[in-house]
């Protein structure tokens, strides 16, 4: 696998533009030579500790080449400008910076202008607080956790300012609850640099006693596992529940008047308890029964819902269910079993064919159930098919239920914003899939990285749908590796830490008769690569074969693995159809993918034929073990496989019409 020649760190991380025409209050301008020559950036962007910051100074007039230099002030520590006007690298101080930047042309006419700029720090993030609670007229001592904590940071609790904050370190901090009305409030840190952050409804002033009125259901097997719905009032995040002395697992808050929780084991007739983090409790006096007696036989009613793809979670119905029971869909266990009540399961499909299928719950005791035909496993549909960009980069479509907008891009203003990059092309008007530019990439040597990316840190999820449309030139395509699309993250240094490279290639049982240079029969595969681990587990897709020289919609699902967990799924569709699909996977090994970026296109790689008598066997395991075609002005390797001319082709690529959805 040939694997991308990196743009610089500070690319990936921060494409900043230098406009010009931004007014700057303070700036002021020399000039020594021509009235011609001319600084035309007038204001720089902020820059961020620890993220690469990148962009260049520009002139206009006099005679080029023109030759920059600093002559008065200092950069930010850790920025340098080169004698191009370049100004790049990674701050790593804090604080107000002013520098008098000069330009001098061919003719040695020189003019400068005085700039500033301003260093942040990283914004700051809270991830508890303790105690969580306290009295109305303040007074309450706190320790707040969390991270990027600066010295000189406030906190506010409900919008009034705490007392006594104390810095201890950067993710740590202390400080004095003020007065403020009962009830639950916003804790709000803020740096000095202005950047905050809040943990919402995460203290409670004067909070009443929880009050249990309900539990459902109120009855279950001495074993446990019974999940129940409790209803009350007043309960707060943190609170626990006691059947009788015996603490529920799983309890969750889900309101102030709602608690679900999962039974332990016990016997009897027993009182349910809610104790909320502050102390104070709230009892249901004979809440819950444990019944011994043996249930009948299990029965199922219906399934809901009856039909989807794996993976699809669906609720039993039916009557003498038992926690521990089983349950297959067409003699294959469900990947995971929940124990509701007795009338009610929750089960996940396994990966099994499409169609309709059999459905069995199996009781501990050995007694079982079966529901002819109760499921029928789809086909798993894309979200945004035919779905296009318009000129305001709105989407064509509704977003689907549950998913957000990160970006979308239909190139129709000519350029794209800092958030985004676009390396080794064009944004070109004259061929594009709807309105009238798009990103228009030549592929003419190998390892050429023609793409459009969504820069690290736009996404804040590990879960993405990515659609875009893409017309490959019908041209020769032999031996052709290309990248589909690519979620990457970079570590704290700005180094690629793990990527997960989507992308096609010639498969193995490629025979000469796929010379026809319009399509490429081979496979679809998915490369994980972290730069501590090196090439992982190479997943391979559905052998079949791309459409070229036709705008063809690809849409991706992509969903990173819990970090050391085989919880990842992928999807890949070409026109609306499924392609390749992946689930239970782990992509990304340890590594949490929250921050990523998305890259589309990326790597061309012309590999090549087995050498002497083999020309006709493709050496396609994926990996860079072969000699490669790297001179396009040379024959191909292989005459019977080339085309026409005898030599290799070069061709172009076309992107448009990119949406990024995330969860």
């Amino acid at each position: 696998m040939k694997f991308p020649r990196w743009v610089p760190v500070v690319a990936l991380l921060s494409s900043v533009s230098l406009l010009g025409g931004c007014g700057l209050a303070g700036s002021s301008s020399s000039n020594s030579g021509s009235a011609g020559l001319a600084i035309t950036t007038a204001a720089l962007p902020e820059a961020t500790v620890s993220l690469g910051y990148s962009g260049t100074l520009q002139a206009s007039g006099g005679t080029t080449p023109y030759t920059w230099s600093v002559t008065g002030g200092s950069l930010p520590t850790g920025l340098t400008m080169t004698t191009t006007g370049e100004i790049s690298g990674t701050p790593t101080q804090m604080g107000s910076y002013s520098f008098q930047a000069q330009v001098t042309d061919a003719a040695n006419q020189s003019t400068s202008t005085n700039f500033s700029m301003q260093v942040t720090g990283p914004p700051p993030s809270l991830s508890g607080i303790t105690p969580t609670s306290g009295s109305t007229s303040g007074g309450t001592a706190v320790t707040i956790s969390g991270k990027n904590l600066q010295s000189g940071a406030t906190v506010t609790f409900g919008g009034v300012a705490g007392t006594s904050v104390d810095v201890a370190s950067s993710s740590q901090m202390t400080a004095v609850t003020p007065a403020h009305a009962a009830g639950s409030v916003d804790v709000t840190v803020t740096n000095p640099s202005g950047e905050s952050a809040t943990l919402a409804a995460a203290f409670g002033y004067g909070n009443a006693p929880p009050s249990v009125s309900a539990i459902s259901p109120n009855s279950g097997p001495t074993t446990g596992g019974t999940a129940v719905n409790i209803t009350g009032a007043n309960f707060i995040l943190g609170a626990v529940v006691l059947f009788g002395t015996a603490q529920a697992s799983s309890v969750a808050v889900t309101s102030p008047t709602q608690i679900q929780a999962v039974s332990p084991a016990g016997s009897g007739t027993i009182d349910v308890i809610v104790k909320n983090p502050d102390g104070q409790t709230g009892t249901l006096s004979g809440g819950f029964t444990y019944s011994t007696a043996a249930p009948g036989a299990p029965t199922i009613s219906s399934l809901s819902p009856n039909s989807g793809p794996d993976g699809s979670q669906t609720l039993i119905d039916g009557s003498n269910f038992a926690s521990g029971a089983t349950i297959s869909f067409g003699g294959t266990a469900a990947s995971s079993v929940q124990f509701v009540n007795t009338n009610q399961l929750a089960a996940t499909v396994p990966s099994i064919p499409t169609g309709a299928v059999d459905v069995t719950v199996n009781d501990p005791g050995g007694a079982s159930t079966t529901l002819a035909s109760g499921f029928t496993v789809t086909t798993p549909q894309s979200l945004l098919s035919g779905c296009t960009v318009d000129a305001n980069n709105n989407p064509s479509c509704p977003i689907p239920s549950g998913w957000t907008l990160a970006a979308a891009q239909g190139f129709e203003s000519g350029s794209v914003p800092s958030s985004q990059t676009v390396n080794g092309a064009s944004i070109a008007s004259g061929f594009a899939h709807t309105g009238s530019y798009a990103e228009d990439g030549t592929y003419a040597g190998d390892g050429n990285d023609v793409y459009w990316m969504l820069n690290p840190g736009q996404v804040n999820s590990r879960e993405v749908y990515v659609s875009w449309w893409e017309f490959d030139q019908s041209q020769g395509r032999m031996n052709d590796e290309m990248f589909l699309m690519r979620p990457f993250i970079l570590d704290s240094s700005g180094a690629l830490l793990q990527e997960d490279i989507i992308d096609w290639f010639p498969g193995p049982n490629r025979s000469t008769s796929n010379t026809g240079f319009n399509a490429l029969g081979g496979q679809m595969v998915m490369e994980p690569q972290s730069n501590t681990t090196g090439l992982t587990t190479v997943y391979y897709g559905t052998v079949g074969n791309i459409p070229w020289g036709t705008w063809t919609q690809w849409e991706v699902h992509f969903k990173a693995n819990d970090p050391g967990q085989t919880n990842g799924e992928l999807e890949v569709y070409e026109n609306g159809n499924l392609f390749m699909q992946q689930t239970g996977m782990n992509f990304n090994g340890s590594v949490d993918m929250t921050g990523q970026g998305i890259e589309i296109g990326g790597v061309y790689t012309k590999l090549t034929w087995m050498s002497g008598s083999s020309c006709g066997s493709f050496l396609g395991d994926g990996l860079d073990n072969g000699p490669r075609v790297t001179d396009f002005s040379k024959p191909c390797p292989c005459a019977n496989q080339c085309p026409a001319n005898g030599y290799v082709p070069i061709f172009q690529r076309y992107f448009d019409d990119i949406i990024v959805l995330k969860k």
